[in-house]
């Protein structure tokens, strides 16, 4: 029955305000096709309080970023920061500060597999969060764009005492 339980907490964004707007608001379509408050959702058409859809389309007709988005990590135009990922020494270095819209490049050191996995702070344990849960394979690189000014900590879902934290701002005038 715990697991369970933890299943729908997950499926639901854990009703953290940086969740996943699309999974966590009343009245928004989860992947089960039912609104978080229980009456049937529609796969489109479904607009959060917040003004955005259900497909990540504003109300208006735009488009909303992601808080945190998986780029290709040869596509990128500038140099990222690099944070290095090993189980014997961790994420390093394990905060890192940059400007909304820079990229993270995550390399992973090991030969076995890491996740970079979002977790909400207010937690005593580690529990995702819904913004980001990548796999960074063994002797690989993941690369993630912060969108959104605010601060990410992560984990590594397998590994669960690699933890790290991206502080996102927004570039000064």
């Amino acid at each position: 029955m715990r697991c369970a339980v933890l299943a729908l907490v997950f499926a639901l964004g854990c009703g953290h305000p940086r969740s996943n707007p699309r999974a966590g608001d009343a009245g928004v379509a989860t992947d089960l096709g039912v609104g978080t408050d229980g009456a049937a959702a529609e796969d489109e058409g479904v607009i959060a309080a917040d003004g955005s859809a259900a497909d990540g389309a504003s109300a208006d007709g735009g488009s909303e970023l992601e808080p945190v988005s998986v780029v290709a990590c040869d596509a990128i135009e500038t140099r990222p920061t690099a944070v290095q990922a090993s189980a014997s020494g961790g994420f390093s270095p394990n905060v890192v500060t940059v400007t909304t819209g820079a990229v993270v490049r995550f390399t992973n050191l090991d030969a076995f597999t890491h996740t970079v996995t979002s977790i909400n702070p207010e937690m005593l344990e580690p529990m995702m969060d819904g913004i980001f849960n990548e796999t960074l394979p063994a002797n690989g690189t993941l690369c993630l764009r912060f969108n959104t000014a605010g601060s990410y900590p992560f984990y590594c879902a397998i590994h669960t005492s690699m933890r790290g934290s991206v502080v996102v701002s927004n570039p000064t005038p």
